[in-house]
């Protein structure tokens, strides 16, 4: 399994999860509430949830992208201000 935290402004909002090509999406209720955060439009599936399913294209594409240049553990830019953090299991 492969575990993502997810940050927006340094702020974790939600955890990634992906399995056998499903994902699941864990969010963060302290970090959703930060003022820094509330300024951001967050995607539905970050701020709700997903059990199960298919990938959620928001983040799919921001993996898929870093994926090509070698950098999935830390994929992210200055000018956005979401990154996903591997997690080491």
């Amino acid at each position: 399994m492969i575990r993502y935290r997810i940050d927006c402004h340094d702020i974790t909002i939600a955890y990634l999860e992906i399995k056998d090509g499903m994902h699941r999406c864990i969010p963060v209720p302290e970090g959703l509430e930060h003022p820094d955060v509330q300024k951001v439009s967050i995607p539905y599936e970050l701020k709700e949830g997903q059990d199960w399913g298919g990938p959620i294209p928001f983040l799919q594409n921001k993996i898929n992208d870093a994926v090509r240049f070698g950098r999935e553990n830390n994929i992210g830019s200055f000018t956005d201000p979401f990154r996903l953090v591997m997690i080491d299991e």
